[in-house]
């Protein structure tokens, strides 16, 4: 990335007044840093207000010294700058309402890195919430998913080690600086988190883990995952937040069962009677979410192919007897995986098999709540 985008998102980050969620807007609208900076008073204002216009103007237009030393430190740390342009900006996380319009990172984000889980909960489990906790997470890394959560105490921690140990990968979302051990308790997890997978934060470098901070990072761990598991969590766990913002952002949203008489299990219990998917297997998430094949997964680098491209790869490409039946059923109305199932008659696993397959190749196109039409 060049360090003048690099400067320009810096220096509008520092501009009072203008949020992630305006940010959204002005980047939808213009395309571009560039074409912020370039956009005319007029232009400006139909989203910001003339206070907020001048100051953008004055700060985009000058050198700013403290975001050249931010820079330089970055590098001094090993770390890394992703801007919302960025190609590997998280595509997910792209997509959410109030995105960060810069990370900091260190260690390595990765394309398969998207095939993500958030897990989150209580800071001070009960023994079923840490079991349930690592059965869940090695699971899910055993079915090829990324573990994201937070790297608080709790279950925040007990994702991030199950996933370790299962030799996965897994992110740490911080509310703090990346160069900032909090807690200092983790320090081990978050030198290890660094090592085997990354740590990401929408703060600067040096922001202290102020309360305020934490309810804010959620909404990025939320957006950067597929779905979003609640292990254990009490009526007033900070855990719902993220909860609620993945519902906001359209994920799938799952919760561990819990003893009906514990209070640390009140608020998953109730997120359940809701309509959160219940979880007792990481089968169940891989099912919801398709990705449950490993073969089928393209490689890092076919990831990074447009579908017609990959489609254009592979002309020989011929359905096989099941496909041809599964093609038959789906239209371009859609069509709920229940009825798909019974119409085929084999099991709903096998249908989400051949679904994701034809996923991969384009052919076949899924909408919140299971349905399916044809491309």
């Amino acid at each position: 990335m060049e360090r003048e985008i690099a400067e320009l998102y810096l220096k509008f980050q520092k501009t009072a007044g203008i949020g992630p969620a305006t940010f959204a807007k002005l980047i939808r609208h213009f395309g571009s840093i560039r074409k912020i900076k370039e956009a005319n008073e007029y232009e400006l204002r139909k989203f910001l207000s003339p206070v907020i216009v001048e100051e953008l103007f004055e700060r985009m237009n000058k050198e700013d010294p403290e975001v050249n030393r931010e820079i330089d430190n970055l590098y001094r740390l090993g770390a890394e700058l992703v801007v919302y342009e960025s190609e590997n900006y998280p595509r997910l996380l792209r997509e959410i309402s109030s995105p960060p319009s810069v990370l900091y990172i260190r260690g390595k984000l990765l394309p398969g890195d998207e095939r993500a889980i958030a897990v989150v909960g209580t800071r001070h489990p009960t023994p079923h919430g840490k079991s349930a906790t690592e059965k869940i997470c090695e699971e899910l890394v055993r079915y090829g998913f990324t573990i994201i959560s937070g790297l608080a105490q709790g279950i925040d921690s007990i994702a991030h080690r199950s996933a370790l140990q299962a030799g996965g990968r897994t992110i740490g979302v911080l509310g703090c600086g990346i160069d900032r051990v909090y807690p200092a308790s983790n320090a081990w997890l978050f030198h290890e988190v660094m090592m085997k997978g990354c740590l990401i934060s929408e703060f600067p470098l040096g922001t202290p883990p102020n309360a305020y901070n934490f309810p804010k990072r959620n909404r990025i761990i939320s957006g950067m995952a597929l779905g979003t598991i609640i292990a254990e969590a009490g009526e007033k766990s900070g855990a719902l937040i993220t909860a609620n913002y993945a519902l906001e952002q359209n994920r799938e949203l799952f919760a561990i069962p819990g003893p009906i008489d514990s209070e640390k299990s009140a608020g998953v219990n109730r997120l359940i009677e809701e309509g959160a998917i219940p979880v007792t297997s990481a089968r169940i998430v891989a099912e919801t979410l398709l990705p449950s094949i490993e073969p089928l997964y393209p490689t890092p680098v076919e990831m990074a192919k447009p579908v017609q491209e990959l489609k254009e790869e592979t002309p020989e490409y011929k359905p096989s007897s099941a496909e041809q039946k599964l093609l038959a059923i789906l239209s371009k109305e859609p069509v709920h995986i229940d009825t798909i199932a019974e119409r085929l008659g084999i099991p709903i696993k096998d249908v989400l098999s051949l679904l994701f397959a034809f996923e991969l190749k384009g052919v076949v196109k899924q909408f919140p709540g299971k349905y399916f039409i044809k491309v």
